[in-house]
């Protein structure tokens, strides 16, 4: 990544120099922005964030006395900081990266949205402002109502709740639990219970007679907040979604007009309430296209002729979408050539993923699931798929009696 070495623009990304260019105001935030950002990054940052098992692990030993408590709130103390680390270090480097500045707002090569451009810059700030917090902080007393893996997160929800126009835009929105859970989901450091989320979000909205059946209405919502794991805890659905592959196999139509149908090929939670967002990036990082809306073929569609042709996409060949950055719909595509197909590897990933599946179902009432709620459930428990793209559910569904998928959205068991 290149930096301007001279003048008033030195030291930022020379991607940005033209946007500011155009756009003076806009340059005073981000200095400021990124001066803060650098100023907190250490040497060793750019580690692999801890593992929530060693919180666990942790948590286990106190419980069976083998950890003292004084170590206990020691050591979830360093962890926290070190992932705040890891947080903040992935927020600067976003700022300097293609997807950064697509989410920055700030592309070059189209016009600047001002009114986005400065709600991103206010996200920034908050994120800057509650990790400078933490990362001076000692580590944080345990909450009467929550785990001690989950104190600290509710300093991150205090220093939300106390950012610069937060409380008003909250009353603002239409869905202010809907926001508030997003945050609270944000700054989690480990799966939570419903309790421990309606625990933290109710420091940000206030808990009328329905929250906790608001609250879990949220958590089950087709535009997926959230995940339910196999022990009935909650993790933000990014955290589960972004890395994961999936195979696309095109017909020959799709080929020949230079079409994809993503409706198709894609469950539908991925696409609900982002039609105008889903973008495919190249390998460059370059955008390939943005979803659009044809009823006439199959619904939401990408026009990817340009993508199919450079890539010298032939029938037999399958796609490999990964997601990139969910909340974002953002995804990478690529072409596996036929020749490339790891047989061995597809097939254990998809024996894996259809197991855990159909565990799943056994457990639904009536042996049924919503998509939304059932797959990604499946996704993290299976972390192969982010490694190799099982067969694409369609396939699944066709070759695998036990399975029935009912109007795309609800996967069945046959025999229950």
């Amino acid at each position: 990544m290149r930096h301007v070495s001279h003048g008033i623009y030195k030291g930022l990304p020379q991607r940005f120099v033209p946007v500011f260019d155009r756009h003076p105001e806009l340059f005073a935030q981000v200095r400021a922005l990124y001066e803060r950002g650098v100023a907190l990054l250490d040497d060793d940052t750019y580690g692999a964030p801890p593992d929530a098992a060693e919180v666990e692990q942790l948590i286990a030993g106190h419980r069976k006395g083998a950890v003292p408590t004084a170590v206990l709130r020691h050591q979830l103390g360093e962890l926290r900081r070190s992932r705040l680390k890891w947080e903040l270090a992935r927020l600067c480097l976003a700022m300097e990266s293609d997807r950064g500045t697509t989410a920055l707002m700030l592309r070059a090569d189209e016009p600047v949205d001002l009114a986005d451009a400065a709600q991103a810059l206010a996200r920034l700030d908050v994120q800057l402002a509650h990790l400078e917090q933490h990362l001076a902080a000692p580590s944080a007393p345990e909450s009467r109502d929550l785990s001690p893996a989950l104190s600290e997160a509710r300093i991150d929800v205090a220093t939300l709740a106390r950012s610069e126009g937060l409380s008003d835009r909250l009353r603002a929105s239409a869905s202010p639990l809907h926001d508030a859970l997003a945050l609270v989901l944000a700054v989690l450091p480990v799966p939570a219970t419903l309790d421990e989320l309606a625990a933290l979000t109710s420091d940000l909205v206030p808990a009328g007679p329905d929250f906790l059946v608001n609250l879990k209405s949220l958590l089950e919502d087709r535009r997926l907040l959230a995940v339910a794991l196999r022990d009935g805890r909650y993790v933000a659905a990014a955290s589960v979604v972004d890395g994961v592959k999936l195979r696309l196999v095109p017909a020959g139509e799709e080929i020949a007009e230079g079409y994809l149908a993503l409706e198709h090929h894609l469950p539908e939670f991925l696409l609900t309430a982002a039609r105008d967002d889903f973008t495919l990036l190249d390998r460059r990082g370059k955008d390939v296209v943005q979803a659009t809306y044809d009823l006439g073929r199959a619904g939401t569609v990408a026009e990817v002729g340009g993508w199919y042709r450079r890539e010298g996409l032939d029938p037999g060949d399958d796609i490999i979408v990964t997601a990139l950055d969910f909340s974002r719909r953002a995804f990478l595509i690529e072409r596996e050539p036929a020749a490339a197909r790891d047989e061995d590897a597809i097939r254990r990933v998809t024996a894996k993923l259809t197991a855990r599946l159909a565990a799943i179902l056994a457990a639904c009432e009536g042996g049924s699931g919503y998509l939304h709620q059932v797959l990604p459930t499946a996704w993290a428990a299976v972390p192969e798929v982010r490694q190799t793209a099982a067969e694409p559910l369609s396939l699944i569904v066709l070759g695998d009696e036990r399975f029935d998928l009912i109007e795309g959205s609800i996967l069945a068991l046959t025999s229950a």
